[in-house]
C-alpha cells in the first residue's frame, strides 16, 4: 500500500509439497535437504509466496513451519 507506482507483481507457488506428503517421495523423509532445495530455488526464481499443498494432513506444514521457519537456530545451520 505504500507503493507510489500502482501494483507490484509477484510471482507465488502455491502447490508445492513436502516430504510427508503422501504424493511425494523424492526426498525420502530428508527433511534439511528439502528446505535447503526449496529454499534456494524460491530465491533463485523470485518466489515471493509458497503455498504448501500436501493433502489430507497438515503435518508436514507444520514441522516446516515450527522446525524450521520458526527456528533461527536450525535456519542458521543450513543457510
Amino acid at each position: 500500500m505504500h507503493e507510489s507506482r500502482g501494483s507490484l507483481w509477484r510471482k507465488w507457488d502455491l502447490h508445492v509439497h513436502t516430504p510427508d506428503s503422501i504424493l511425494n517421495s523424492q526426498f525420502d523423509g530428508d527433511w534439511d535437504q528439502y528446505v535447503v532445495k526449496l529454499f534456494k530455488a524460491a530465491i533463485h526464481e523470485e518466489i515471493h509466496a509458497i503455498g504448501i499443498t500436501d493433502y489430507y494432513l497438515p503435518t508436514g506444514y507444520i514441522k516446516l513451519r515450527t522446525g524450521y521457519l520458526e527456528n533461527p537456530t536450525k535456519m542458521s545451520e543450513l543457510f
